[in-house]
């Protein structure tokens, strides 16, 4: 699909076969196929099998599950030395792997090398079936990781609808109320300092206020969460510091950071849902 210049040709020759429910579909990372699918109105149906997620229920540990790597383990097959032997790419040819898919749309080397992948994912199949099924986890993978990789699917193309002009005036409301806060620390303290400085902060509470030391370290002195929980009875300018950290921490994370991802079509955060993400023992 990385190269077709009219998704026409997609919707006249295929979307009868990816909306067949009876089609097992195998591919390699079927929930970014699903999204750039439906957003084109076909609904990919019967997620059968997935080679990153294969490679994952086989070994969890490894970190790595493109497809690149995994022709190398399990088909002995490296796919840029391939082309660069077979069809005398050179180096520079080679970096347009790494380009996104719409430079790359009227590219010889991508059509090659799509061609390439297809065949490995072909070949990866019956492959990674039977290590699965030697390691007993046929259940897991068909019952449990493919049926949750389609439902991943359609939540990461549904998304959350935000309403960015209600986070906004959000977004400016928490600013007013931290700024009330910070004035309100400036008072009690009796000066101004960098609140968001854990050293700043260490000093006017430990030194100039002759508060408890409750921790202190080589860096200085420990402002965190439990240390200043356990010094809220001791001066009243405790419980604003954590009312302020509470108020920074809302603005930053689900204001500030939020707004960039909504996209602008939808009105709808779209979220990446990673479902090979390396086991730890």
């Amino acid at each position: 699909m990385y190269y077709i210049k009219d998704i026409s040709q997609i919707k006249n020759n295929f979307k009868e076969i990816f909306e067949d429910e009876s089609i097992k579909k195998i591919g390699y990372k079927l929930k970014q196929d699903y999204i750039i699918l439906k957003q084109n109105g076909i609904e990919l149906k019967n997620f059968y099998y997935d080679a990153e997620i294969a490679g994952y229920i086989i070994d969890s540990i490894k970190n790595k599950y493109d497809i690149e790597t995994l022709s190398i383990r399990y088909l002995n097959l490296e796919i840029a030395r391939y082309l660069k032997k077979e069809e005398k790419i050179n180096d520079e040819q080679l970096d347009l792997f790494n380009m996104k898919a719409e430079d790359e749309a009227e590219s010889e080397v991508q059509k090659k090398k799509s061609s390439i992948y297809a065949y490995c994912i072909d070949k990866l199949y019956p492959v990674t079936m039977k290590y699965i099924e030697e390691q007993d986890e046929l259940e897991l993978f068909q019952k449990i990781e493919m049926p949750t990789a389609s439902v991943l699917a359609k939540m990461q193309y549904n998304g959350i609808y935000i309403d960015k002009e209600e986070l906004i005036e959000y977004g400016r409301k928490l600013k007013s109320e931290i700024e009330e806060k910070t004035n309100k620390i400036y008072e009690l303290c009796g000066q101004e300092f960098n609140i968001n400085s854990p050293k700043q902060l260490g000093k006017v509470l430990f030194e100039d206020l002759k508060l408890p030391v409750q921790k202190k370290k080589k860096s200085g002195y420990v402002t965190d969460v439990e240390v200043l929980e356990k010094l809220i009875d001791e001066h009243p300018v405790i419980e604003k510091i954590l009312d302020y950290r509470q108020l920074m921490k809302l603005n930053s994370t689900y204001v500030e950071a939020m707004i960039p991802y909504i996209n602008k079509k939808t009105n709808r955060v779209h979220s990446y849902f990673h479902q090979t993400v390396t086991a730890t023992r």
